[in-house]
């Protein structure tokens, strides 16, 4: 694993770890294992929307039986990095239980059955007119018993970008707060 978060960082123009980046992993590892506490994930099938390099790919690929990954990787003024770059790391670490979807999340959720799915984590768009649209698409794929997750659920508005706060609105707007979860790294 550190050789791959190692040359993510080169591509990056040599950024070294911190704080920041150690509670985002910490928190992913922490979340698989409280879903392991509620249905054996070696034994399920995710879906990430919104990849990006793939570092939490990497991570829920140890753990997970298959994972689908989705993301378009498409230029957008959002990113620094060029698409391509991005991708091209993502490749190189794929593991062989990752299924690749170089599509929309509006896209790959047509090529997912309904009710197939254990756990969907969504980390793509985060204004909240994507998110919605993201847990509509997706929230019928999940199993009977299935879970969803996301990235960047802030609660409050303070400080905070308002896209990231779009998740929470959308969030909430689909969920009871008393099914909310969250991680060191607002997972």
């Amino acid at each position: 694993m550190t050789q791959f978060f190692d040359v993510f960082r080169s591509s990056r123009g040599g950024i070294t770890p911190d704080a920041e980046s150690d509670s985002e992993i910490l928190g992913l590892y922490d979340m698989v294992s409280y879903l392991n506490y509620y249905f054996d994930v070696s034994k399920s099938t995710m879906v990430e929307v919104g990849v990006y390099a793939g570092q939490s790919t990497h991570i829920f690929s140890q753990y997970f039986k298959k994972v689908h990954a989705v993301d378009p990787w498409k230029d957008l003024d959002e990113y620094e990095e060029k698409m391509t770059v991005v991708e091209a790391v993502f490749d190189r670490f794929k593991a062989p239980n990752v299924i690749k979807h170089k599509k929309t999340s509006l896209e790959a959720a047509k090529d997912i059955k309904d009710k197939s799915i254990d756990f969907i984590y969504i980390d793509a768009r985060h204004e909240y007119e994507y998110i919605m649209e993201d847990i509509k698409v997706w929230l019928p794929k999940l199993k009977n018993n299935g879970w969803m997750g996301g990235h960047d659920f802030y609660l409050h508005e303070s400080g905070i970008n308002q896209a990231e706060f779009g998740v929470a609105k959308a969030v909430m707007q689909n969920f009871n707060i008393d099914e909310v979860v969250t991680f060191q790294d607002c997972s």
